[in-house]
């Protein structure tokens, strides 16, 4: 594996980028240390997407409450300290785990979206819930993690953590059978008919891409995630395509686009 600034990784293109990314402000001793493991030896147990979504999805129905999934509260039980920090320590850096010390650190609340710092408590609560804490000591979590994906096959150690974790995650915020019902009332309440690409299908033209605005940017404000996170889900459960390249904001609205 290589060590980047952000994660291990087998992709050595993963590590220039991390590390031009941070390198006006990472030190060579900082470098090395922003995620450390217990052991290389140890194999991390596969887990399909199934069983990983019915996990999720137990832990949501159990902490759902008030119209939200209280994911303070499901750290706590897990016993884990939560600490919330305003400024941030680097931009790249929004959430640490610490197993040893059982914390969970969330940096820069006043800088980072809330849709940032949730995923970044389901992924820290997905590591802890998975019991990586048997492989991981500490790990840094950056925003650029949360549209990571690998294949559910993959045997590396660290990406099939990662993996697992950020699935977890999605899961968590975005339960299958929650999620599937509130995209059906949306797409009823429009009149809008599969036509053989998928329930909702969005590309640059008009007529598809307002239905982005109608749909995904609300569905965004009731579970609370970014539009990369259910953009992600949506595509990962075949609920919805999205083919259009969102890099010209002169012809839509910067707020449709948002990521965050």
């Amino acid at each position: 594996f290589i060590q980047t600034p952000l994660r291990f990784t087998s992709i050595p293109k993963d590590l220039i980028y991390d590390f031009l990314s941070l390198q006006k402000d990472v030190s060579p001793k900082e470098f090395f240390t922003q995620h450390r493991v217990n052991s290389y030896s140890k194999t991390i147990p596969y887990k399909s997407k199934k069983e990983l979504s019915i996990l999720a999805e137990n832990l949501f129905d159990k902490f759902y409450k008030n119209d939200e999934i209280d994911l303070n509260e499901i750290i706590n039980t897990l016993g884990y300290k939560l600490i919330e920090i305003d400024t941030p320590e680097h931009p790249n850096i929004i959430g640490k785990l610490e197993t040893k010390l059982k914390t969970i650190t969330i940096l820069g609340t006043t800088f980072f979206s809330q849709h940032q710092i949730n995923f970044a408590k389901a992924h820290e609560i997905a590591h802890i819930f998975l019991n990586h804490s048997k492989y991981i000591i500490s790990e840094n979590f950056s925003p650029a993690m949360e549209s990571h994906s690998v294949d559910i096959e993959i045997t590396q150690n660290i990406d099939r953590l990662e993996f697992q974790a950020n699935y977890f995650a999605g899961c968590l915020l975005l339960p299958e059978n929650r999620l599937k019902a509130t995209l059906n009332y949306y797409l009823q309440h429009y009149g809008i008919r599969n036509r053989g690409f998928s329930p909702l299908y969005i590309d640059s033209q008009p007529c598809n891409f307002e239905n982005y605005r109608r749909i995904i940017l609300p569905l965004t404000e009731i579970f609370n995630v970014s539009q990369e996170t259910m953009k992600i889900r949506l595509t990962e459960l075949g609920l919805a395509q999205f083919a259009f390249q969102p890099t010209s904001t002169n012809k839509v609205k910067k707020s449709y686009i948002d990521r965050f």
